[in-house]
């Protein structure tokens, strides 16, 4: 499991992969997440998207028919707000 602490806001980000495997493309979020979170800049996304469509998981997303939803997956910034969701469904802002 691949976990880190953001100390200036206290928040955690847990990558934790598939049985017992680390999920390249999990620690790849949990790394873009602290960067936006901390205002710094994303370095080259398209490397980025390529190391995510190389990943195990994502081949055998593309194998399963998915390759499509791995690509939609892998785009930033593509909706102005995120859904939040609790343990009675996802809240109404």
């Amino acid at each position: 499991m691949y976990a880190e602490f953001l100390t200036s806001s206290k928040t955690y980000l847990i990558a934790v992969g598939k049985k017992d495997e680390l999920g390249i493309e999990d620690i790849i979020t949990a790394k873009i997440i602290k960067l936006t979170l901390l205002g710094k800049e994303i370095p080259n996304l398209n490397k980025i998207q390529q190391k995510i469509m190389k990943s195990p998981h994502a081949k055998l997303l593309k194998t399963l028919g998915f390759e499509d939803d791995v690509k939609f997956c892998s785009q930033l910034n593509t909706h102005q707000t995120v859904p939040i969701f609790s343990n009675k469904g996802f809240i109404k802002l």
